[in-house]
């Protein structure tokens, strides 16, 4: 017997309900894709409310939006669509993005927003230090930053 694997369709504008611990959950929304993949946006709600779509965009972000690996926790049923709500507000978002080097030092500091990429140099300037980093975070490290109440849960990603 074969079994056919279900295709998955996910597009601009679609809203996921996010299981997070005792019968609560938050909401996510699919905000851009670029070639680093899909970009999300997370509202600042933890419930036990089943809310509509068109309510859950009512609400401010947790944080910033993030690059995460949406299509496995659509795959592995972890993460439900409940709707579509179209981006009527999109603005790019920047990351900053340096590597550390095996001798502990680090890469000179990039500013990343889409396609454009802009060298700032071996120190990263204040007005850059609240920018996330362009990174691609797990789909269960999202629910721990969420259950965290937006903080970074690792130390060593901050």
């Amino acid at each position: 017997m074969e079994i056919k694997k279900k295709r998955i369709i996910i597009k601009i504008g679609d809203i996921f309900k996010i299981p997070i611990a005792d019968n609560k959950h938050s909401y996510g929304q699919y905000y851009h894709e670029d070639k680093f993949g899909y970009i999300m946006r997370f509202f600042n709600i933890i419930t036990s409310e089943n809310l509509k779509p068109e309510e859950v965009v009512k609400f401010d972000l947790m944080f910033p939006p993030k690059h995460v690996g949406l299509k496995s926790a659509v795959r592995v049923g972890d993460w439900e669509r409940i709707g579509n709500v179209p981006i009527t507000d999109f603005v790019m978002p920047k990351f900053k993005y340096s590597h550390k080097r095996p001798d502990g030092s680090f890469t000179p500091w990039h500013i990343i927003e889409g396609d454009k990429m802009t060298l700032v140099g071996d120190e990263l300037p204040e007005e850059y230090k609240h920018l996330e980093h362009y990174s691609a975070w797990s789909y269960y490290d999202i629910v721990k930053r969420i259950k965290n109440k937006g903080e970074i849960p690792y130390e060593a990603w901050k």
